[in-house]
């Protein structure tokens, strides 16, 4: 299965996800962090950034802002911004 083809099915479990557990369980974390990297992965750096920031800003409401899962967010997102400067 090609990543843009594991786009739709990521979305519809994040979905799924976010309703079951709310914003912060793991699973939900965990997926908008793997369509994150797979936004990033099919070359828009600055929708993977986007979504990282705003995964970022989610958690640190929630969590803190030196929450593991915080940081980790914020680090994909400023991952992203410089990939999207060497492009």
């Amino acid at each position: 299965m090609s990543s843009e083809d594991r786009t739709p099915a990521i979305r519809r479990r994040l979905d799924a996800l976010r309703s079951q557990h709310g914003p912060t369980h793991p699973d939900v974390i965990q997926t908008r962090m793997d369509l994150a990297e797979l936004t990033g992965q099919q070359g828009d750096f600055r929708g993977a950034a986007d979504l990282y920031q705003s995964l970022g800003d989610n958690l640190r409401m929630h969590l803190g802002p030196h929450h593991n899962r915080t940081l980790d967010a914020y680090e994909g997102f400023v991952r992203w911004i410089e990939a999207e400067g060497r492009a």
